[in-house]
């Protein structure tokens, strides 16, 4: 199995551990920082496996141009941590800076 088979396989199998709980965890909180955290993740194990699918060739993203196509890769990478960023802000102005 080459490295990059491997990270994947990992990657899926705690990202979806992850994602479970979050899942479990939804329901449980109204706070608006654990609900950024939750997308966050979600957001980010949802990556994880369209990046597994396109490695198999089972999912691509068709844009007009290769420009639109790493705009939309990038914010898949990225968004999830746009959503941590938010949350970590709302618990940092809630504990007053200190």
């Amino acid at each position: 199995m080459e490295a990059q088979s491997i990270q994947m396989i990992i990657s899926v199998g705690i990202g979806a551990v992850a994602t479970f709980c979050a899942i479990l965890l939804w329901p449980k909180t109204r706070d608006l920082a654990w609900m950024l955290i939750i997308l966050g993740t979600i957001i980010y194990y949802g990556s994880i496996i369209f990046q597994v699918l396109e490695v198999f060739g089972v999912a691509r993203i068709h844009a007009p141009t290769i420009t639109v196509e790493a705009i939309i890769h990038a914010s898949l990478a990225n968004l999830p941590f746009v959503f941590y960023t938010v949350a970590f802000i709302i618990m940092i102005r809630r504990r007053g800076g200190r």
